[in-house]
Order: C-alpha cells, then sequence, then structure tokens
C-alpha cells in the first residue's frame, strides 16, 4: 500500500494506492498514527487508487475515526472506487464515515466548519 501525504494549514490529506488489505492496513495504521500526533483538526483519505478493502482496513479506518471523534477532530473518506464503497455499505457503516464524492468537496467542507468554528468562537 502506498501512501503519500499532504498537510494544509489544519488538516491532512492520505492518498491512497493499492490495497487495502492485512499488509496495507498495518502499514497504514503505523502512518496514521504518526500523522494524528500533530495538531491537525481533520484527516482525509482519498480511496482514488485503492481497488480493494478488507476487514482489516476497515478495523483501521474504525479504530482512527474514534480516536479523532474523542479528540473532537473528523475523518472524512473520498473518492471511493466501487468495491471499497461497495464494502462498507455491506458492513452497513456508510452513515458511520463521512464520504464526500471527491476530495474537492471534502476540502470545501472542512473549510465551511473551520469558519463555522471561528464564528463561533468570536
Amino acid at each position: 500500500m502506498e501512501n503519500r501525504l499532504k498537510i494544509y494549514r489544519k488538516y491532512s490529506c492520505s492518498f491512497l494506492k493499492g490495497r487495502l488489505d492485512a499488509l496495507g492496513a498495518r502499514e497504514l495504521e503505523d502512518k496514521l498514527t504518526r500523522i494524528i500526533t500533530q495538531n491537525l483538526s481533520t484527516l482525509i483519505i482519498d480511496f482514488q487508487q485503492v481497488d480493494y478493502l478488507s476487514s482489516a482496513g476497515i478495523r483501521v479506518l474504525l479504530s482512527f475515526y474514534k480516536r479523532l471523534k474523542k479528540e473532537e477532530k473528523s475523518l472524512k473518506l473520498t473518492s471511493l472506487s466501487s468495491f471499497p464503497l461497495q464494502v462498507l455499505e455491506i458492513a452497513g457503516l456508510t452513515d458511520v464515515f463521512s464520504i464526500k464524492t471527491n476530495l474537492k468537496e471534502a476540502l470545501e467542507e472542512v473549510v465551511e466548519i473551520e469558519k463555522r468554528k471561528k464564528i463561533i468562537s468570536r
């Protein structure tokens, strides 16, 4: 599993490539653990080049979803191809995760949330 990372202000985008199987899940977990220790409000994971999602991959996603939610941060999944999306649908997790059609949509939502937080904190 290949994982490129881009960090923008208070959010991070992780671009995955390959299979999110048992081996890929272990690699992703190691990398995401390092990422979320930074002062980020949102983690976006782009699945555009992921063609397979196993139960091990789901476990990692759920684990990070719970960790981020506990810290009042968010996890967004974007650009899921048909098989990974179908796996999440069958597992009943499409209502748990914030799933966006593409990266642009996820980033727009992050920016909008950050704007609302600034208005509220004034």
